[in-house]
Parts: C-alpha cells; structure tokens; sequence
C-alpha cells in the first residue's frame, strides 16, 4: 500500500466530508472543508497562525485526513480533527498523520501540541497514547453528551 499524505484540496471535499460523517457523531460542516479545499490546505487565521489540512490518499483514493493549527509564536499546536475511512482502519494511516503534523509542527518551533478526544473513543486514546501523547485534562460534557480527555505532547527540539 502506497500512502501518501498531502494539502487537502478542492477535489478532495467530497472523500473526506464522507469520511467525516461516517466518523462523528456531530461532523463538521462541509463549508469548513470547501474553505480548505479552496485555500489548498492552509489558510493564515492571525498573524503567524495557520490552519493546515492535510489528506492521506492510496493510489488516487483519498482514505483520511488531518487538520491542525499552530502558534508558531506561542509554540504551540492543536490537532482539531482527523479521520481514516473505516474500510482503512488499523493500517496505520492515522498514525502516519499524526507523525506527518507533529513532525510539520516540530519543524516550525512548535513544542507542544494538544488535542481533545471522546471519552469513550478507545482506539483513538490507544493510538494518541502510542504517539507518546499523555492525557492531562478531563473537559465535562465538552462534546454536549460525553466529556473530553485533553491529551499533550512535548516535541523534541528541531535544533537537537
């Protein structure tokens, strides 16, 4: 299996708002992946700050998607939302996306990154957890019906 992961674009919207709302109970909308799909995966929000879509795709079929944004002058980053089509699961795509931002964020000055997760969400805890991602935080009813656990993470140095 060939991946490759790269900027979301126009083409894209449609693979991945099917993805997305296979994948949460409450998707996002799919103006939010057009405007993506429009600005070619990165979109400036304030000053240095961006919001970065990135999709992974076998062959020429898209199969997941990350987005996250950073602060590179904070030296921070939060992954907002990513998701594998089910029939891709457990292939190692989602964690080939983590890897792909962390390093994207590193890369950048980004020391640690954060991201919330469903409670009840054990295979992406499991995979968060693999990363190297520790939980630090519980949100009450952060997703309306179920509470979140924030998870952290300090990346290495881009100098060492």
């Amino acid at each position: 299996m060939k991946l490759t992961i790269r900027p979301l674009t126009s083409e894209d919207v449609a693979a991945v708002y099917t993805i997305e709302r296979s994948s949460f109970p409450r998707p996002w909308t799919r103006d939010i992946f057009e405007e993506l799909g429009r600005m070619r995966g990165y979109t400036l929000l304030r000053s240095s700050e961006r919001l970065v879509a990135l999709v992974a795709q076998v062959d020429r079929q898209v199969v997941g998607f990350i987005i996250w944004e950073d602060s590179p002058s904070q030296h921070r980053g939060r992954i907002l939302n990513i998701a594998v089509d089910k029939s891709f699961r457990r292939r190692g795509i989602g964690e080939r996306l983590m890897r792909h931002a962390l390093e994207d964020m590193r890369a950048i000055g980004v020391v640690t990154c954060e991201l919330e997760v469903r409670e009840s969400n054990s295979a992406a805890r499991l995979l968060y957890a693999k990363m190297g991602m520790v939980p630090c935080d519980r949100i009450p009813l952060y997703y309306g019906d179920e509470d979140a656990i924030r998870y952290r993470i300090t990346l290495p140095s881009s100098q060492g």
